[in-house]
Parts: C-alpha cells; structure tokens; sequence
C-alpha cells in the first residue's frame, strides 16, 4: 500500500491532514444506510470492506494512532478512578462529586490532544500560554524505584515527555519547548547548543517531530544547566509568549500545531457548595474556554495516581485557585507539587518530594517517603519532616510558616512531636512530654530509615554525567 500521488497540485497542509486526523474512521460510524448494505449485500459488501481496508491504511499511516499512548494512559486512569468527559459545555461531572459523602473534593485533568478536533486551538488566545502546568512521568526514583530523579534533568522520552509546539513568530516557523507551568515557549535554537531544525525539516510529511522534540527539550536545558525542565530559560533566552500578552515587550507565538498531547491538572479539596462542579465547569470550561476530553477523578488525593510532577489547586467555590500552605502540604504527602499554592515554596516541595533521600541534607524527598513508608510510625515521622522541610527548617528564621508547622507538630499533636515547636512553648506546656500517659513521638524517637539508597547513575542517564545546576550555573558546555 502506498499514499496517492498529488499530480499538478501541492499536496495537503499539515492543518488539512491534522483535520483528516481528528475525524474518526471505521465501520462503527458508516451512515445506517451503510451498514445496511454491509448486511445484506455480501457482494457490495467486500468490495465495500476493501476499500474501508485501503482507507483506513491510509488513514493510520497519515495519522498514526488515533489519540496518543499518554492520551489513552490518562483516559485508563480516569476510566478506572473517576469519569471521563468530552468538554461539552453541558456535562457538569463534577456535581457527581460533590455529591459524593465518601471521598473529598476532586481533581480533574484536561487533556489537548493533537489528534482531537478540541485541543489547544480551541483555547483561548490569552490561555495558551498558561494551559500546560505539569509534566507527565513514567516513574520516579523515590516512588518507584527507577526513572526521574528530582537532582537531574530527566531524560527524554525515557524519563517523561517533553512538549513541544511548533509556532510562528514573526514570519517564522519554529519548534518550541513548552515549560510546563513555567509560562514559557523555548524556540530551536534559542540557544547556541540548541539543534537548529529549518522550516522545512519541521514541515517535512515524514518528520519525526517527538524526537525532534525530545532533542529541542535536551539542547535547551542541558545548555543552562538546569535539572528543572520547567526552568530552562526565559526571554533572556529566546523565549516567547504562546497566543497574546498583555505585556508590550513580549514576543508573542502563534500555534501552527502541536507535537504531541499538552495538558493541565486542577484539585480541590472541598465539595461543598458544588466545589467540584465550580472547578470543573465554570472555572476550566466556561471561564478558559477549555472544550477538550478530560478526565475527573472524584477525591482530590487520586491525584497520586497521574504520575505528574504539579497540579494546580482551588480552595473553594466562587474563586478561582487561592490555596496555601495546608494545601501544599497535604499535595506534598501525595507526592505532587502545588503549583499555585501561597506561601510555599515549589523548589521546596520538588525536592522534598522528587530528590533522592540522602544523608548530606535531610529534607531531601521526605515528603516522597510518606506514601513509601512501611509503618505508620514512620509514615507519621515523614510527615512531620515533610511539613518542616517546606515550612520551617531548622535554619529557618521563625515566620509564619513555621506557625503553621507547629500547629499541626507542636505540643498538641497526636502523630508528632517537632523539638523545634517546643521554642515558642512555655515551660508548663513542655512538661506535658514528660507525663507519664504522654504517648506521641517526637524526633528523638526518629526510625531508622535507610536513606542512602544505592543508584545506578550508569542507568539513569547513560552517555552522560549527571547534570546539577548548583554545580554549574551560568556556565555553558
């Protein structure tokens, strides 16, 4: 079998071949008329089914698979946990949620995916840029045993996939590296390292543009050094806003289409007064415009089972976002970063959640070891370490985060006891330790826990060292 040959006319635009890919094919969706035909027409009928044959041969090698492996991934997660809905304005799956007495809150994932007729061009011109705040992960070291490490720049496409827009700027068609919630666009070359892909290798019908991609994602970050794919770089560096800004002196991208899926998580953590339906709805759908396929999985800490590094987080219903500290720390125990949390640090939580535990710094990935821990003693130790990593370390001048800290691991805790919460304590409540009925643990009663877990760095990135940006800020290879 072999594509049609296009006599005395250019052949099809990646946009009309991408608007062949977004219509389904198959018998399922023949006219009834046809189907008929099909049933009691046995002659018709075969030459009808060879021709649905060469048509859909087409069809796979124009378009591949009908929607992405990470697409169906998130589709089998919601399938299973949730619900998964087509963004019609009138669905309102959340309220299923709100409904609900047995599980609290909910979280919802979007997902624009290339070969849907919903994906990033229907999202509004001044939402672009902000739609796509995680990234998606095979497996993590601390979780799983093997992939990403928090410590190192992940490896494409063993570690995750990177996403990647192919965008006009200026006149200009180019392939970027989208951040991810670091509401910035990397165009090939933005930097001298980078891999200078033409217009016409981008454009080519051939093109492998998930390895191209993968290479644009590498070049970018690993010439700043960076172990943070959502830090590789700003307008310093090239770096280009995606549909409109406000702001004059950005440059602005316009989306020519999209290399593979992007998408955005959003939690809360209430259902009451239809929080989820607020969230799903009116925040995402009638308020961003997003009309894509999603998946909404009601009790927002299901979120674990997305293998992503950060999701956003709306505190009630009628605002949008607005989440703090309690928040933040909670998504932390499920080993995710909040992406817009108030007064918490996302380099905290990435690192206490994503970095290797180790014996050099004790709040590296403490907060990953309260959904790996074997006892609920130790459960309940990594939780207290975990809270005190984000928000009051031991260096730490005492502020507000460490009022929140010591709420929930001072002298009134029923898990742990923090040493340090004892400071603003007075003498009589620190006796309160001492009774003889006092049975909560405090951090000289710590577990043992192995944090020196061995690491094959061979594995993790072979053909390379590993990449630290302390070590090598502001240096270029």
């Amino acid at each position: 079998f072999a594509p049609p040959v296009y006599r005395g006319t250019a052949p099809p635009s990646r946009a009309t071949q991408r608007s062949w890919c977004t219509s389904r094919s198959g018998t399922d969706n023949l006219a009834p008329q046809t189907q008929t035909i099909l049933e009691e027409k046995p002659s018709v009928a075969h030459m009808m089914k060879l021709n649905l044959a060469i048509a859909s041969a087409f069809f796979v090698a124009l378009c591949g698979a009908q929607h992405t492996e990470l697409w169906t991934k998130f589709h089998d997660v919601a399938e299973w946990q949730g619900d998964w809905g087509s963004g019609a304005d009138v669905e309102h799956l959340g309220r299923t949620c709100d409904a609900e007495n047995q599980t609290a809150g909910c979280v919802v994932l979007f997902i624009a995916d290339p070969h849907d007729a919903k994906n990033l061009h229907s999202v509004p011109l001044n939402e672009q840029n902000g739609f796509l705040n995680t990234q998606w992960y095979g497996a993590a070291w601390n979780l799983h045993g093997h992939g990403i490490l928090g410590e190192t720049l992940p490896r494409a496409p063993q570690d995750f996939q990177p996403v990647c827009y192919i965008v006009n700027v200026s006149g200009s068609i180019v392939m970027g590296y989208e951040e991810g919630g670091g509401d910035t666009l990397l165009p090939c070359p933005g930097t001298d390292n980078a891999v200078p892909f033409t217009e016409a290798q981008i454009l080519a019908p051939n093109a492998d543009l998930q390895d191209m991609c993968s290479q644009c994602y590498f070049s970018i970050c690993s010439a700043r050094r960076s172990r943070d794919p959502r830090l590789c770089g700003g307008p310093n560096e090239g770096g280009v806003t995606l549909g409109s800004s406000s702001d004059a002196r950005d440059t602005v991208a316009q989306l020519y289409e999209q290399v593979g899926p992007a998408y955005h998580c959003h939690l809360t953590m209430t259902d009451e007064n239809e929080a989820c339906d607020y969230l799903q709805h009116q925040q995402h759908e009638a308020d961003e415009g997003y009309a894509m396929d999603y998946g909404l999985m009601c009790g927002w800490d299901k979120v674990r089972y997305l293998n992503i590094s950060f999701c956003d987080c709306t505190v009630a219903a009628g605002r949008h976002d607005r989440c703090s500290k309690n928040e933040c720390v909670n998504m932390a125990y499920q080993g995710v970063v909040c992406g817009n949390c108030w007064g918490c640090s996302q380099r905290r939580s990435h690192d206490s959640i994503f970095v290797l535990p180790n014996a050099k710094n004790e709040y590296d990935g403490v907060c990953a070891h309260v959904r790996t821990a074997h006892t609920e003693v130790e459960r309940n130790y990594s939780k207290m370490m975990c809270s005190k990593s984000l928000f009051c370390r031991d260096s730490d001048s005492w502020g507000s985060g460490c009022d929140f800290h010591c709420e929930n691991f001072g002298i009134e805790s029923e898990t742990w006891i923090d040493p340090r919460c004892l400071e603003q304590e007075t003498s009589a409540q620190r006796r309160l330790l001492h009774d003889d009925d006092a049975d909560v643990s405090s951090s000289s009663d710590a577990p043992t826990i192995d944090l020196d877990t061995p690491l094959d760095w061979g594995l993790l990135h072979p053909g390379f060292s590993a990449i630290k940006a302390t070590k090598f800020k502001n240096q270029r290879r």
